[in-house]
């Protein structure tokens, strides 16, 4: 289980290799991404399937503010999926007041 308070997501320092959408998903079960104002995932190692789901996830984001460790270790093959949790996090930023 994540470490989360009503604002803060936290898989940092885990050491967690997430590969598919179930994975990740065991970590997100019961987080509204709408209140999360932190997300830190340094110090794991996110897949392809892991790394849609996130990007799922974050898109949904109404208030987050710092995002950590995004890119701790990459899978190459889930460079692509990378930048859709980038795009997914820069929706959030030009729908709010901090772009």
């Amino acid at each position: 289980m994540a470490s989360t308070s009503t604002k803060v997501f936290s898989l940092q320092g885990k050491s967690l290799k997430l590969d598919s959408r179930s994975d990740i998903e065991s970590h997100l079960k019961g987080v509204d991404p709408t209140v999360i104002e932190e997300i830190h995932l340094g110090g794991n190692t996110i897949g392809v399937e892991a790394a849609k789901a996130l990007a799922e996830f974050l898109e949904k984001t109404t208030v987050l503010k710092v995002c950590g460790g995004i890119y701790s270790r990459l899978v190459k093959s889930a460079g692509l999926n990378y930048a859709r949790i980038g795009r997914g996090l820069c929706r959030y930023l030009y729908r709010s007041s901090y772009y």
